[in-house]
């Protein structure tokens, strides 16, 4: 945004001249400071939803009766942290069919039941 020096006129950045006296105008340096930038804020994910990413990813990953290591470094393309990774890991190998043979603070090794019951 361009300012008019004497007249404090406001116009667009593409004028180089007030157009009530001609004077030649500057950049508003405040008016550029004072514009709010809207950013789409992103909801924090509950415990549920998060339980309910990883197990989607295990459910995807992990073919059923075979064991499998899962590094949590990809999961934070979930937007996910590393930190809720770990914090919700075997709630969430629960609900996937998952025993969780191992687990470190950055991958586990995973067990994903056959789903063959004979009765």
């Amino acid at each position: 945004m361009k300012r008019c020096p004497q007249c404090s006129a406001n116009y667009a950045d593409l004028l180089s001249f007030c157009s009530l006296d001609g004077a030649p105008l500057q950049h508003d340096e405040s008016a550029t400071k004072s514009e709010a930038t809207t950013r789409r804020m992103e909801p924090e994910m509950s415990a549920q939803d998060i339980i309910m990413e990883i197990a989607d990813h295990l459910r995807k990953t992990v073919d059923r009766g075979e064991q499998a290591l899962i590094r949590f470094e990809p999961l934070t393309g979930l937007k996910l942290t590393m930190a809720q990774i770990s914090e919700h890991f075997e709630a969430a190998a629960l609900k996937a069919e998952c025993e969780v043979i191992d687990k470190t603070d950055t991958r586990a090794t995973v067990r994903r039941a056959s789903g063959i019951y004979i009765a």
